[in-house]
């Protein structure tokens, strides 16, 4: 019993809130949600629309054959030449090889197949396998296989050169040289975690790449070209001929990022391997390269490995099959049919 100069006691803040205030609290949180699950698929349907809408604008150019756990596309030159088979790095296709121009120098003294990696282009990636390089490796081995290629010198590019190294490490008798150009080989290059920018928490990273990732690639892709070409200018057709809307589609966005974070463990474990490599390696790589510095990685890696050698290019980038493509016929030349370096260099001559 209280007096008149007893104290009120405060007033028990965890007390149960009235239900008419619950009601009112309770009033906003279904719209809100039911505008955010709209947004949500109004922002995956706009992304598959714009997914539809660039796979009409850039249409397969080659062909598909099913072989280790997907139906790869390729092109194939054809021919009786020695094989070459073209491997493109993260966010790239085959579509690179031929605009930069080396398939049709490449066609006139070899057979050139080009491939769409596992993700890339117009190559699926089935998500109950792990495409590691190694995986990588296997799948373009069955379809050299199946093309009747019983050895070839790889050309790979920046990601593109794991692969071809764990293809040559697998299945030394497959592979004749291996020409890499811009590539990574070590753990520790600065921009390795760049491609995937968003928090690599996987339910937060599938549901960013099906809604809002796509539009900030678009956006940032520009920029990325221009510092892989950087030092030398982005040619004038490249955004024309160039898929870039092909990879910036979620799923393609969902493969690069896996390959980013593949690289520091792949090339630990290839890494073990280097030194047993006893075939021809040319490398070459760009003096301006921001993405895999040459002396981290190409001349590091030339040092190291017998039977390997480095050429850095200068007022060169990232893009060196683009900025030099008569020096990359040459080095393959070099490598796998020395009595065809005259007849390609007066093919290249004649060419350019």
């Amino acid at each position: 019993m209280t007096t008149p100069n007893t104290p009120i006691p405060p007033q028990n803040s965890l007390e149960p809130v009235p239900a008419e205030r619950r009601n009112r609290r309770r009033k906003w949180i279904g719209p809100a949600l039911l505008v955010a699950g709209a947004a949500t698929v109004a922002a995956a349907l706009h992304q598959n629309k714009r997914t539809r809408r660039a796979e009409r604008a850039f249409p397969a150019r080659g062909q598909f054959v099913d072989v280790a756990g997907t139906s790869s596309h390729f092109t194939d030159s054809g021919g009786n030449g020695p094989a070459i088979v073209l491997v493109h790095g993260i966010g790239s296709s085959l579509d690179d090889w031929h605009n930069c121009g080396l398939v049709a120098l490449l066609s006139r003294t070899h057979r050139v197949i080009a491939l769409d990696r596992p993700g890339y282009g117009h190559t699926p990636r089935p998500s109950e396998i792990q495409w590691t390089p190694e995986r990588q490796a296997l799948t373009i081995g069955a379809l050299m296989e199946r093309l009747g290629v019983d050895d070839a010198i790889l050309v790979g590019h920046s990601f593109g050169v794991l692969p071809s190294l764990a293809l040559a490490i697998q299945s030394p008798g497959k592979v004749r040289g291996l020409v890499l150009l811009g590539g990574v080989y070590y753990a520790g290059a600065p921009l390795i975690d760049a491609v995937d920018m968003v928090p690599r928490i996987p339910v937060l990273s599938a549901f960013a790449r099906r809604t809002i990732t796509p539009s900030i690639a678009r956006v940032a892709s520009h920029q990325l070209v221009k510092a892989m070409f950087d030092p030398q200018p982005v040619p004038p057709l490249y955004g024309e001929r160039e898929a870039i809307a092909l990879a910036c589609r979620p799923a393609q966005l969902a493969a690069s990022a896996a390959d980013a974070e593949a690289i520091t463990p792949a090339v630990g474990r290839l890494g073990a391997f280097y030194s047993q490599l006893s075939l021809p390696i040319t490398l070459l790589a760009g003096a301006g390269d921001a993405v895999f510095a040459p002396a981290e990685q190409s001349v590091r890696f030339a040092g190291e490995v017998p039977h390997a050698r480095a050429i850095v290019l200068p007022d060169t980038g990232h893009m060196p099959h683009h900025a030099a493509p008569a020096r990359i016929v040459a080095a393959i030349a070099e490598i796998g049919s020395p009595p065809l370096l005259e007849a390609t260099a007066q093919a290249t001559a004649a060419a350019v």
